[in-house]
């Protein structure tokens, strides 16, 4: 038997780390959709009124049997949506570093050959690095960044729309809508 152990006024504190809002709002279910449509004027992360708008356009899913386009006008509130441009914002900034220092690294004409060439050598080694970094602290933070809604399987007639929180999902739950909230494809 395990003796209980005496008081510690120096030890650590031992308790459970509470799940963050964005690991909250995750959800595995889909909702299936037409391929063009419109989500309810809602956040699709937190389910309160929404003011932006965003739109996932696909227009040239190949299908088994052909061509087809799909357009899904999805919302998100204040708070959300700057987190959505920000995301969708970050690596357009990493690619404009790295191609800066492409060019920085092979054209530098009017500089000494000596000075031309330490740059030539380490300026793409150093884009290297930034856009490691940058791998390295997006999968550090992975926890606290929204997952952006995407297109998990497509047919003509319906579209598999996953990504979506949680207080969405339930809220269209119960079919009134008129969109199917599924575990899996079936």
């Amino acid at each position: 038997m395990e003796a209980e152990q005496p008081f510690n006024p120096y030890a650590s504190p031992t308790a459970e780390e509470a799940p963050s809002e964005v690991e909250q709002l995750k959800d595995k279910r889909l909702i299936i959709l037409p391929p063009v449509c419109e989500l309810p004027r809602r956040c699709v992360f937190c389910n309160q009124p929404a003011t932006k708008s965003h739109r996932l356009r696909y227009r040239w899913w190949l299908y088994f049997w052909g061509v087809f386009s799909i357009s899904i006008k999805w919302y998100a509130c204040e708070l959300h949506d700057v987190q959505v441009r920000r995301q969708q914002r970050s690596w357009w900034n990493w690619l404009v570093w790295f191609a800066g220092f492409i060019v920085v690294a092979n054209g530098i004409d009017y500089l000494p050959a000596g000075v031309s060439g330490f740059l030539g050598a380490y300026g793409f080694g150093v884009a290297i690095a930034l856009v490691l970094v940058a791998h390295y602290w997006s999968r550090r933070r992975e926890h606290e960044v929204l997952t952006l809604p995407t297109v998990d399987r497509a047919e003509p007639d319906a579209v598999a729309f996953k990504h979506a929180g949680r207080p969405f999902l339930d809220s269209l739950a119960d079919g009134a809508e008129g969109y199917l909230v599924v575990d899996k494809i079936p």
